[in-house]
């Protein structure tokens, strides 16, 4: 299977194709408000697509919040193409634009694996296998059901 990565600028809306792949993924993305604000950030944040064919099948939305770091605001990639590269292509051509631009730091967050979410512990594994460290737990940044781990990268 072959797919390829593009870049989608910011304000240009791929919103209708993020909103099929958050909702294939109820495990990642059961709460509808969350979904719609990363459906949303899709056409205002840079987007990177993975296109197979004509279909779109993984997304990642990066927030530049300094110019010498960013955040992965968002990932999803479709479970039918999952452990096939396509989640490391899509963050190998993110961190190399970033860095381009001269982005230093890149951070994430994701749930904390200490509560044992089985979608999560997946996500977590594939954050450290891209190069990314623990840095903080915050235990009510989002709701204290929720807890929430910061991962940190140096791009330089």
């Amino acid at each position: 299977m072959s797919s390829t990565i593009q870049i989608v600028s910011p304000g240009a809306s791929c919103s209708d194709q993020v909103g099929p792949i958050l909702r294939a993924l109820p495990e990642w993305f059961g709460i509808e408000d969350s979904l719609q604000e990363y459906v949303v950030a899709a056409g205002t944040m840079p987007t990177f697509l993975a296109v197979d064919g004509d279909q779109a099948v993984g997304f990642l939305t990066v927030n530049r919040h300094f110019p010498e770091s960013a955040e992965i605001h968002c990932v999803g990639l479709l479970p039918s193409h999952h452990r096939m590269g396509i989640g490391r292509r899509m963050q190998e051509a993110c961190e190399a634009w970033l860095a381009a631009d001269g982005v230093r730091m890149l951070q994430v967050k994701t749930i904390d694996p200490n509560k044992k979410d089985e979608a999560y512990l997946k996500t977590f594994a594939f954050y450290r296998a891209m190069g990314f460290v623990p840095m903080e737990v915050f235990p009510d940044l989002w709701q204290s059901w929720n807890p929430c781990l910061m991962l940190v990268k140096p791009l330089a």
